[in-house]
C-alpha cells in the first residue's frame, strides 16, 4: 500500500513537473511571438522610410554635402 501511494505521489510530481515545463514553453512561444512581430512591423517601418520620398531627397542631399 505504500509502495502504490509514493508511486501515486511521484507521478503527481511528474505531472506537475511537466505541466510547468509546458507552461513556461507557452510564455517562450508568447514573447517569441511578439519579438517576431515587432521585428516584421519594424523592418516593414524601415522599407517605407526607404521608399519615401523623403529619404530620397536627403539621401541625394547628403551625397552632395559629401
Amino acid at each position: 500500500m505504500i509502495t502504490s501511494i509514493s508511486s501515486i505521489i511521484n507521478m503527481q510530481e511528474k505531472y506537475d513537473k511537466a505541466v510547468q515545463s509546458i507552461a513556461d514553453m507557452q510564455k517562450r512561444v508568447v514573447m517569441a511571438e511578439s519579438m517576431l512581430e515587432a521585428t516584421l512591423q519594424y523592418e516593414s517601418g524601415q522599407s517605407k522610410a526607404l521608399s519615401s520620398p523623403r529619404y530620397k531627397i536627403i539621401s541625394v542631399i547628403a551625397c552632395y554635402k559629401l
